[in-house]
Formats: C-alpha cells, sequence, structure tokens
C-alpha cells in the first residue's frame, strides 16, 4: 500500500520537532536537506517508528559542497568548519531523519538522473514486497543554488522546472495505510528528475492525494 504523499518548498523546524522526540534547538541544528526531508515526512502526520528509510536526490549534496569548500578556499584548511562536513556525504541524510523520527529499518540514499525520480520508491516497493520490512518511509530533496543551476543547465536543460523542496511518502504492507501499489505500476512510471519527478508519479498513483 501507498500511503498519501506530501511535498514541502521549505524546512519547518517547528513542524519536525511537534512531530517528534528531539528538541527544537537539536532539530534547527540539523542542516537543510535533512530538514527539508523531515519537514516533508513530518507531514505524513502518523507514527512511523520502526519503519525504514530510503531517500532520493538528483542534486544529492553540491551545494553544501560548494559552500564547504568554497570557505577553505578562501580562509585554508584551518578554516574548515568540521559540523559542515558530515553533510557532504548524502549518506547523512536518511541517517538524520532515522534518528528524528525513529526509523530502524533498512536506510539507503539514491542518487538518480533524468528518468529515475522514482527509483526510491520501486526500490522500497521490491524490500517491502520481499517481506524485508514491512513501511517504507520514501523521500527525495533538492537543494537548487549557483552549482546546481549551472548543472542543471548545460547537462539537464530539460529540468529547467527543479527547484528547491521535498517530498515523502510510505510504502506498507498493510492494506489499510493506503492505496494498491506494485512495483511494476511505478516502474512504468520511470520519468522526471529530482523530487518533483517523485512528487508528479506519487500523484498519479495517489490521484486523490
Amino acid at each position: 500500500a501507498l500511503g498519501r504523499a506530501r511535498g514541502e518548498t521549505r524546512a519547518d523546524v517547528g513542524r519536525v520537532a511537534a512531530n517528534t522526540t528531539i528538541d527544537r534547538d537539536k532539530v534547527a541544528r540539523a542542516d537543510e536537506q535533512s530538514l527539508l526531508c523531515a519537514t516533508a515526512i513530518a507531514a505524513l502526520d502518523r507514527s512511523l517508528a520502526g519503519a525504514g528509510i530510503l531517500v532520493g536526490s538528483a542534486l544529492a549534496t553540491l551545494e553544501l559542497n560548494q559552500r564547504y569548500y568554497q570557505r577553505i578556499l578562501e580562509r585554508g584548511p584551518t578554516a574548515a568548519e568540521p559540523s559542515l562536513f558530515p553533510p557532504t556525504s548524502p549518506n547523512l541524510i536518511p541517517g538524520q531523519v532515522a534518528i528524528f523520527f525513529g526509523l530502524t529499518g533498512p536506510s539507503a540514499a539514491l542518487t538518480s538522473g533524468p528518468g529515475h525520480a522514482t527509483d526510491p520508491l520501486e526500490l522500497a516497493c521490491l524490500l517491502v514486497g520481499a517481506g524485508v520490512c514491512d513501511r517504507i518511509v520514501v523521500a527525495a530533496y533538492d537543494v537548487v543554488g549557483p552549482i546546481s543551476s549551472l548543472l542543471r543547465e548545460r547537462c539537464y536543460p530539460e529540468c529547467s522546472d527543479l527547484e528547491t523542496g521535498a517530498v515523502a511518502a510510505l510504502v506498507s504492507c498493510d492494506p489499510a495505510d493506503g492505496a494498491a501499489v506494485d512495483r511494476d505500476e511505478v516502474a512504468a512510471l520511470r520519468a522526471g528528475f529530482g523530487h518533483l519527478g517523485l512528487l508528479r508519479a506519487l500523484r498519479v498513483l495517489l490521484p486523490n492525494g
């Protein structure tokens, strides 16, 4: 079953804190990418403890990488900010949101190009269908800025509508959790780029929200 999908265009520290047991101050210290994903996941408005987490992105951590290394280039290696280094790895994002929401199931980060926005959703259907776990949160995010915009313009001009934001949904083995969906149905929707591509696919699969 596929539960309702939620898309967000900005991070909301208050919403994340209200839907977790994490203090607001600690939530606020998380990186922008994790907060975007966490905001979309919090909007699902349900208990997710014990579920898995799969996070996709078209742009990965390009913008944060640029900010981190620009500081080093300008001020030297001794000016490197230790707290900014971990978020330069896409693997941090599923780990951070897993801590927020108590997601103890399978965890992975996926980075896909055009036409593969539904990869996290397809993998979640495969894992749940195989009995690896009962529930998996599927999320995708993109942070758009100067560097990622340059890459998009030069390499993916057909994806000019991509913007900063995130989307999340829940894949579950319990029919009561949402609409019935299978991997083949998801695979047939392999189109789009980034979180917007996944959001469009989810709207096709969940026309009523």
